[in-house]
């Protein structure tokens, strides 16, 4: 598949389906695994809200080439997905899913566990809104891996490890996979919780915990969206087309904005201020060109409602359709306007710690 922004400006994307288990990138870096007392382990991970990609020129599946420059601004919210693992002595892995299974053949073939596992998943509920269900979920089992396995990887490792083999469920095939999209942002943040930037490579460059008293409220419009992914839908293909050729343009204005505007506000804690630099991604970076145009209904203007009734912070989640609302005072109002347009209303709270588990 190819994304084209012009007739010289274009990158080949290779959407191809395959089965769990497929290794697209050896890191190289890891200890030797070993099993403590524990054999079992529940763990449970927050989702993710994505405002924006630092730069979607550089956005692509998973593929051996990719070099990961992307970055993603990103919040960590209490809507958890969960997994529960067991190791075994029999080398076989008993997944409820494929991406766990995918999850754990990838881990026993780089690490050399002799062991299996039983692995049982649930991921949050609301699924291709723009919440992370997909890699939070991901992250759940591979953390969870790794912590019985007594950590062959550190933390940096395993969100660069998961980014660079991450998969989605296919479309087209059943019981397959197609390579997924990863900037290491819900990694970084299902470690920590709070608020980040990731930048090239996987990197955690910025974080800090929510301002106090912040409270989130989304609205999950009823609008048919574009398709579920570039595997299926051509018209999912025409919007990154048209992302690409804006973020030739964007791109820098955009990762200016976060180093020089939304960094310090988030040191300060200055909700307003980080607001203002997302509704200005909204409208004049890249969401606000093709991503929320082709779902459907009036997201802008939602968000336009928002900023005038002084919600501190609207944005479009990832692809979304999702919405976010953050705000200190006025949840009375964000509720209001997502009901006024027929959204389906979740309030959450915000993470600022990161997963949970319990060793058995």
């Amino acid at each position: 598949m190819r994304v084209k922004a012009s007739s010289f400006d274009y990158t080949n994307w290779d959407v191809k389906p395959f089965k769990p288990g497929k290794l697209f990138w050896n890191p190289g870096f890891f200890k030797k695994p070993k099993i403590t007392k524990w054999k079992k382990i529940k763990i449970k991970t927050p989702c993710r809200f994505d405002p924006t990609v630092l730069d979607l020129t550089k956005l692509q599946p998973t593929t051996e080439e990719n070099d990961y420059k992307a970055g993603a601004l990103g919040f960590a919210g209490k809507l958890y997905s969960e997994a529960e693992i067991e190791l075994i002595k029999d080398d076989k892995i008993s997944a409820d899913n494929i991406l766990a299974e995918h999850i754990a053949k990838i881990i026993k073939t780089v690490t050399g566990y002799q062991g299996g596992f039983i692995i049982k998943t649930k991921p949050h509920p609301y699924k291709h809104v723009g919440f992370a269900s997909t890699a939070t979920l991901c992250e759940a089992v591979a953390n969870g891996i790794n912590i019985l396995l007594g950590k062959p990887f550190d933390e940096k490792e395993l969100v660069k490890f998961i980014a660079h083999n991450y998969a989605e469920e296919s479309e087209k095939k059943k019981g397959y996979l197609t390579p997924g999209i990863s900037t290491g942002s819900s990694g970084n943040l299902v470690q920590r919780g709070g608020i980040g930037i990731t930048a090239s490579d996987c990197e955690l460059v910025i974080w800090d915990t929510y301002p106090e008293g912040t409270k989130i409220i989304t609205g999950i419009p009823d609008v048919p969206g574009v398709g579920k992914g570039p595997e299926t839908s051509e018209v999912d293909v025409f919007s990154l087309d048209w992302v690409r050729h804006i973020d030739r343009f964007n791109a820098a204005k955009v990762c200016y904005w976060l180093l020089m505007d939304f960094a310090p506000a988030l040191k300060q804690h200055d909700l307003k201020k980080m607001g203002t630099v997302l509704y200005d991604i909204s409208f004049c970076g890249t969401k606000g060109a093709p991503l929320i145009a082709l779902h459907g209904g009036d997201l802008l203007g939602i968000i336009l409602e928002m900023r005038l009734s002084g919600v501190e912070i609207c944005f479009m989640s990832s692809a979304g359709p999702g919405l976010v609302a953050m705000t200190k005072n006025k949840s009375d109002k964000a509720i209001k306007i997502f009901k006024k347009h027929n959204c389906k209303v979740v309030e959450i709270e915000p993470d600022n710690e990161g997963l949970k588990y319990d060793l058995f």
